[in-house]
């Protein structure tokens, strides 16, 4: 097998394993008493096409991405979401991960917990990161003041 399929092959097992453990992050929610619901939203891609038209009116620009995370209710009204945001075309990938909140009658969300947006060319880099990442985002269900 080439380099490039054993690193395909790396990536998608990586995205196995994170949905794994995001299906635990929200069994852990699910049992706290100060969250309604946790529930998983899964690596879902979606095409884009963005830029300018050629000649005969085709968009020339084309991009992918895929939103994934948890994100949980609290008896609050709160939502909380450990999200990862993915985006790629045809010479990069750019992963970010943040935890947001935001209250359920406003609209939009608001970054509370940031971590370093990633760039790279590289798949096996990517597929690190995205571990990293995971891990990150776990870490911060310590964080009682996302609760409050």
């Amino acid at each position: 097998m080439d380099n490039e399929s054993q690193a395909t092959i790396a990536f998608l097992q990586t995205l196995v394993e994170v949905h794994q453990s995001l299906d635990l992050l929200a069994k852990e929610l699910n049992q706290r008493t100060d969250v309604k619901k946790a529930c998983v939203h899964p690596f879902a891609p979606r095409g884009h096409l963005s830029g300018e038209y050629d000649l005969e009116g085709l968009l020339t620009i084309g991009y992918s991405n895929a939103d994934f995370g948890v994100s949980a209710l609290l008896e609050s009204g709160y939502c909380v979401d450990w999200w990862l945001a993915l985006d790629w075309n045809e010479s990069n990938w750019r992963l970010r991960c943040d935890v947001l909140s935001n209250n359920t009658s406003d609209d939009g969300s608001c970054v509370v917990i940031p971590f370093p947006e990633f760039m790279s060319t590289s798949m096996a880099e990517l597929t690190e990161h995205l571990k990293s990442c995971v891990l990150k985002l776990r870490e911060t269900v310590s964080e009682e003041s996302l609760f409050a």
